[in-house]
């Protein structure tokens, strides 16, 4: 069941913005593992009733969490993956705070081999892999977003 069916019956405002692209210098930096700026992807903005919630989705280099998780799934090929991922932030108090220990499972979005990765958080506050269709996880987001922020 995606998010519009799962809360038609609510006034549910979801609003999405791109922001900029990874600029080479950047990507290649991010892969070095240094720091860089950020530089933001996309935000959303959900409004439900008269309350919203922000988030933003930030190029970072590959978390080691994220790369554990592909370690312990065996989907690197060869070396340890490096890569640039995407991490997502929640507003806060005045400013984007990385996703830690929120009710909202995604923590961070890769693509190795050809596949995209999403690092979600389990159950028991441990790191899972998944391989899904990208609809099915932003389904995922919007949904858990709503139920648990609303």
């Amino acid at each position: 069941m995606g998010v519009s069916e799962a809360f038609k019956q609510e006034r549910v405002v979801i609003r999405h913005r791109n922001f900029d692209s990874l600029a080479m210098e950047k990507y290649e930096s991010l892969l070095r593992g240094h720091k860089v700026p950020r530089t933001w992807l996309m935000g959303i903005e959900i409004r439900l009733y008269d309350k919203t919630e922000k988030f933003v989705f930030f190029f970072r280099s590959m978390s080691e969490r994220f790369r554990k998780a592909t370690l312990a799934k065996h989907l690197e090929k060869g070396n340890p993956p490096l890569g640039v991922t995407l991490a997502v932030s929640r507003w806060v108090d005045g400013f984007y705070l990385q996703l830690v220990n929120e009710p909202v499972r995604l923590r961070e979005v890769g693509y190795l081999n050809g596949n995209w990765l999403f690092l979600r958080q389990g159950v028991n506050h441990d790191s899972e892999i998944i391989e899904a269709p990208i609809k099915q996880i932003f389904d995922d987001f919007l949904t858990e977003s709503i139920e648990a922020f609303f």
